[in-house]
């Protein structure tokens, strides 16, 4: 998708952010703190909308407030919609175009790093959850599913999921 409506014209040296997708994307990359991009690259490991204590895991980030403004932020400069999940709860998704370009400019390692990070925080949300039901967890069974697919490439053979004592959804 990045290199949607790519131009191929001498003209399209006159405007060149806007000669193709990546360069839209890549002009407002470089308008980027570094926090930002950061959280931008670890949220490319979800394979939905993610709440922001998904976000946070992914990334790192200890502090909610500091996420939230960091999120209200990129929000702010189109570059991932807050949308409302099923539990009425606010949730965030990258663009397709910004998943693809930060997902480019992480390292292997980094992304390693935070599905790892997202791996541990499915396991603590599924344990806290198990009292409440499979409803608790719904919202993120697209991230369970990513995790347990991505678990062996990163070399997280002993990664376990829980019994759990829930019905399957």
């Amino acid at each position: 998708m990045l290199d949607l409506l790519a131009r191929g014209t001498e003209r399209a040296t006159e405007g060149a952010r806007h000669a193709s997708m990546r360069h839209v994307v890549a002009w407002s990359w470089k308008q980027l703190q570094p926090d930002q991009a950061a959280l931008l690259r670890a949220m490319t490991v979800f394979a939905a909308s993610a709440s922001p204590e998904g976000a946070a895991a992914a990334a790192g980030m200890p502090t909610r407030r500091a996420l939230l403004l960091l999120l209200d932020s990129l929000r702010d400069a189109s570059l991932l919609r807050a949308v409302t999940g099923s539990d009425n709860s606010t949730r965030y998704v990258l663009l397709q175009p910004v998943r693809e370009y930060a997902a480019e400019q992480a390292a292997a390692s980094e992304l390693t790093e935070a599905r790892a990070r997202m791996r541990d925080w499915l396991l603590k949300l599924a344990k806290a959850a198990m009292p409440r039901g499979p409803a608790a967890v719904a919202p993120e069974i697209a991230h369970v599913h990513a995790a347990l697919v991505s678990a062996p490439g990163d070399g997280a053979g002993g990664f376990n999921v829980p019994q759990l004592p829930l019905p399957l959804l």
